[in-house]
């Protein structure tokens, strides 16, 4: 038909069930196309495609995505057990005592994070074993992993002692957490580089420490960029959401103490 001069249509049909994909196919049959006319008329189509890969090596979408679950998983897991933890001081009124403990309680908070790090670093030490020796997602930059491993450990751990310093209830800090944990889970670009459709999605989106987690993570195993910014750029946001959070935690144990905490 296409020597004869007559027209040829093509019909695909997509449930457009999933994005991705869909997108994948609506990419590739105007390719397709494309290559079949340049190999059936090589002298009206000059035009040619030519793939060149930024990447030395293809990445399945599971090893994508445990790096982008172990980001969540070390947030969630540093909510519960700092959280947790200070909650249980309030409840059975321990938080009294160290309070009247000779000592600033800047110590005492810094003393309530390290040893929630401690507990924390257990499950994630046994993550990366997972993921690298089970799963087989070998990291391409070890040092950038053992270091934004313990920054995130830090800033959710200092986060999940605020949240369990405001609520000062147990049963509180797990729906708090895990409510928390979910909608940034999928905001933060787990599946892929975060494209938002609106600019209030992308403002909340980069005021939380786990886009930028996401984005160093995913450099540090497969070298990829998921973000407009480099992976030395992210490194410096993320040691200021740590900061910032460390400090916020303590300022929040202080003004207990100034609203009557001990009595």
């Amino acid at each position: 038909m296409l020597r004869q001069g007559k027209q040829a249509q093509l019909r695909v049909v997509l449930n457009n069930l999933e994005v991705d994909f869909t997108n994948d196919i609506r990419r590739a049959v105007p390719l397709a196309i494309t290559s079949f006319y340049a190999n059936a008329f090589p002298n009206q189509v000059v035009i040619r495609a030519h793939e060149v890969d930024s990447y030395s090596h293809d990445t399945g979408y599971v090893q994508y995505l445990v790096v982008s679950l172990m980001v969540v998983s070390v947030m969630l897991g540093g909510l519960l057990q700092a959280g947790s933890n200070a909650a249980r001081e309030y409840e059975k009124g321990t938080v009294k005592e160290l309070m009247l403990a000779p000592a600033s309680l800047w110590a005492i908070q810094i003393g309530k994070i390290l040893g929630a790090l401690l507990l924390n670093s257990l499950s994630v030490a046994v993550m990366i074993i997972v993921i690298v020796f089970l799963i087989g997602v070998w990291p391409d930059h070890w040092d950038e992993l053992f270091a934004f491993v313990l920054l995130l450990m830090i800033t959710f751990v200092a986060l999940g002692s605020l949240i369990g310093t405001l609520v000062r209830r147990r049963q509180a800090v797990i729906p708090l957490s895990i409510g928390l944990s979910i909608p940034v889970f999928f905001i933060s670009g787990a599946f892929g580089p975060a494209i938002w459709g609106d600019q209030v999605t992308a403002t909340i989106t980069q005021l939380q420490p786990v886009y930028y987690g996401i984005a160093i993570f995913q450099h540090a195993f497969h070298n990829f960029t998921t973000t407009s910014t480099s992976p030395a750029i992210n490194g410096f946001i993320l040691a200021g959401f740590a900061a910032v959070i460390v400090a916020i935690s303590a300022l929040t144990l202080i003004a207990g103490r100034g609203r009557g905490v001990v009595h």
